[in-house]
């Protein structure tokens, strides 16, 4: 299938799955074609048949890609179940292969997916992305600790610490 195709595929199950709940009528009955055999995915219940969707297979780049088709569940409280249960229609297409969301149709819109940027930290190209230069830490200034931390913490940390507390951080409350 070309990604036309796929497109296709998607809206046709979106129109499916939402038509079955206006009409309240049985999603096992209809069915999604694929170029995959058995070329006809029937529909199916999810979370203890309240959610309507399909799981269906089809050739991608000429392996066979597996994805499940699922409505939004409007029980979730998230924005996007509290969307559902105003009226939206959501519907997910997750990779089966690594359980990752690929788009999302919402009110009859195609909307992909966007990846979340996470970089692990002290990274080189940190600085490029954000435009700001992370803090430099300095091995030779840390103390060496012979110890565990916690046994290092009450060795250093003087005892009457919470006395040096010589200012009211709300004016409206009392110290600790």
């Amino acid at each position: 299938m070309n990604n036309a195709q796929q497109v296709a595929m998607a809206f046709d199950a979106y129109n499916k799955i939402f038509a079955s709940k206006a009409l309240n009528t049985d999603i096992t009955q209809v069915t999604v074609t694929t170029d995959v055999q058995p070329n006809q995915f029937r529909g199916r219940y999810f979370v203890n048949r309240t959610l309507r969707g399909f799981d269906v297979a089809f050739l991608y780049n000429g392996q066979i890609a597996s994805v499940r088709m699922l409505e939004q569940n409007p029980a979730k409280m998230s924005d996007y179940g509290r969307m559902a249960r105003n009226g939206a229609k959501i519907m997910w297409v997750i990779s089966l292969k690594n359980n990752k969301f690929l788009f999302r149709i919402q009110d009859g819109q195609l909307i992909k997916n966007e990846e979340r940027a996470v970089y692990p930290a002290g990274s080189a190209n940190s600085t490029a992305r954000s435009g700001v230069s992370e803090p430099q830490v300095r091995v030779e200034h840390l103390p060496e600790i012979d110890e565990s931390i916690a046994d290092f913490v009450q060795h250093t940390v003087p005892e009457d610490f919470d006395n040096e507390i010589d200012y009211i951080p709300y004016p409206d409350r009392e110290p600790y």
